[in-house]
């Protein structure tokens, strides 16, 4: 995939009357760069061979173990009850969460991905509950429902509003 065909393919996107003002994850300038009707993810992990979707979550990990740990520092985790719940929706093989856990093992945590995503997790962290979620369905929030906190730092991918919307009710 060519990034700079996708910026150029952003007037297009912008102007097309079935694209212009929709917030379908398939309405963007990616759909008219790539000529596809999926989303971005979807293409993406359908498409890549499985090696370059072990480089693509090893690159997560890595940008995500840059903050992870300011992740663990930056919010009062401690004042979370006993059954507080934080689900962290797009969130790979648990990098992000791994510090929290490590910090504050009181704390139920529940990571939603991809199924990928998700059998890694579950090899490289059994403090977190790890649980599959097309990232474009509804989030699970855990077995329990009642979230304290979600990450919604990755919903801001290439996701329609509506999307959005549906994964976190």
């Amino acid at each position: 995939m060519n990034h700079f065909q996708v910026g150029m393919s952003l007037h297009d996107a912008l102007t097309l009357p079935n694209f212009a003002h929709s917030f379908e994850k398939n309405k963007t300038a990616f759909n008219v760069a790539m000529n596809t009707d999926q989303g971005y993810f979807e293409w993406l992990f359908s498409t890549m061979d499985p090696r370059n979707r072990q480089i693509f979550a090893k690159a997560m990990r890595g940008a995500g173990s840059l903050v992870s740990k300011s992740i663990a520092e930056s919010y009062p985790w401690g004042s979370l009850g006993e059954n507080a719940v934080i689900v962290d929706v797009g969130g790979g093989a648990g990098h992000i969460l791994m510090p929290v856990v490590k910090e504050f093992p009181h704390l139920k945590l529940v990571v939603e991905d991809l199924e990928s995503q998700i059998a890694l997790g579950n090899k490289v962290c059994r403090s977190i509950e790890f649980v599959h979620v097309d990232l474009g369905g509804r989030s699970s929030g855990g077995d329990s429902g009642k979230s304290s906190v979600f990450d919604r730092s990755r919903l801001f991918y290439p996701q329609s509003h509506q999307r959005r919307i549906d994964i976190l009710h």
